[in-house]
């Protein structure tokens, strides 16, 4: 099969996405239905255990819509794990050096450019092929939430193998003295923005960012980021529960 991501990227497009927190096959597969070019499970923060991905993903499968997993930290075994059960891309949460993102990059790949075991399990159903065809093909995405990311941001963007690089604002935010509500409009914020897309186009990778809604979103393609979430399942949930109750209870 075409890799969903790289595929789009390569041709100049923009994916738009949904961060799934909660431990639900059925939440996925009403997201996927929807049509969002992405759903990233996220077993950093939200609540997705081995499992309940693997039935995320089954969910998933055969809509539009293509499954990345971000796991909780650099363990290259956890990497492999995601890609082995299906993920078309992993996202890697605060990578700092370019020393973290080379090692990462061969958590990706097989002998003999990596140390990804093969095993491929659900992966041979879904993308198919062999480690140098199509098991091969997955998004290396890298995130980007320290100062010391920001200070090594060129080298980490010109790593061979490196598909995109995934701002998470929040945490950046709180790396440049603000609070962890992503500090929008702010000088520094806005340059280190500037900087990260202007690193990623220089090497043709992928700019990619967390936002909180479509307006956002919007503003940030207009930006040059390219793989951009739109919304967060949790998020969504409240704040439709909570808009509800509101209309009901007013005078």
């Amino acid at each position: 099969m075409t890799q969903p991501l790289t595929a789009r990227w390569a041709a100049g497009e923009t994916t738009f996405g949904v961060w799934g927190t909660l431990d639900s096959a059925f939440a996925a597969e009403l997201i996927a239905a929807e049509g969002p070019d992405y759903l990233c499970l996220d077993q950093q923060h939200g609540i997705i255990g081995l499992d309940t991905a693997v039935a995320m993903l089954q969910a998933v499968h055969g809509s539009a819509t293509a499954p990345v997993v971000r796991v909780p930290n650099h363990d290259p075994a956890l990497i492999g794990q995601a890609l082995d059960i299906g993920a078309a891309g992993v996202i890697v949460p605060m990578v700092g050096t370019p020393e973290e993102a080379e090692a990462l990059v061969r958590a990706f790949r097989y002998q003999p450019h990596g140390v990804r075991s093969y095993g491929p399990a659900r992966a041979a159903l879904t993308l198919g092929g062999t480690p140098r065809t199509g098991l091969s093909d997955v998004a290396c995405i890298l995130m980007l939430e320290t100062a010391g990311a920001l200070e090594h941001v060129e080298a980490i963007a010109a790593l061979d193998g490196v598909d995109a690089l995934f701002v998470g604002p929040a945490d950046l935010s709180l790396a440049l003295g603000f609070d962890a509500a992503p500090a929008w409009g702010e000088p520094a914020l806005d340059d280190a923005l500037a900087r990260v897309v202007a690193a990623c186009r220089e090497h043709g990778i992928v700019a990619g960012i967390q936002c909180g809604d479509g307006a956002s979103a919007r503003r940030h393609q207009a930006l040059g980021f390219r793989m951009i979430t739109v919304a967060t399942d949790a998020s969504v949930l409240a704040r439709a529960v909570r808009d509800e109750l509101a209309a009901a209870r007013s005078a």
